[in-house]
């Protein structure tokens, strides 16, 4: 396994039972190789649950192919995040076209009559300033990335 780790800085690879949660091993590094090497070792493993990296699923395929092989809790967590992110973001804009709907279906007439009147007499001018363009800019930017998440 390729380790992409910042220059001085090495990474292992801990073993764990996940049933006892016991560390069993401390490997040196995280290869293909060292890694089938010691699951080769304990052909009574069943499944395998790692990262979303290439290497630890060849290594299992290599040295356990009958385990059943799945992604630890903080990577299926992080899956799901991308998904309904990617998922979200594709229908923000129809999401906010049917919530600003919504809310015009809400309001009755006579409500949207008085809101109306009350805006002429508190106009958005008179109560507070215009942003400077960097400012506003800014804020749309950050209010883009509220909706997309």
């Amino acid at each position: 396994m390729t380790s992409r780790a910042p220059r001085g800085r090495t990474f292992g690879t801990s073993v764990v039972d996940l049933q006892t949660h016991q560390v069993l091993d401390l490997l040196a590094d995280r290869t293909t190789d060292t890694s089938a090497a010691w699951m080769a070792t304990h052909p009574e493993i069943e499944l395998v649950s790692r990262d979303r990296g290439g290497d630890y699923a060849a290594a299992a395929r290599k040295a356990v192919p009958q385990a059943t092989q799945t992604a630890d809790r903080c990577h299926l967590a992080k899956n799901l995040t991308e998904a309904a992110a990617l998922t979200l973001a594709r229908c923000r804009e129809a999401m906010r076209k049917q919530s600003e709907a919504a809310s015009r279906r809400a309001v009755p007439q006579e409500a949207r009559k008085a809101l109306t009147a009350s805006k002429k007499a508190f106009s958005l001018p008179t109560w507070k300033p215009t942003p400077d363009a960097y400012a506003e800019r800014a804020r749309l930017s950050r209010r883009a990335q509220r909706y997309d998440r």
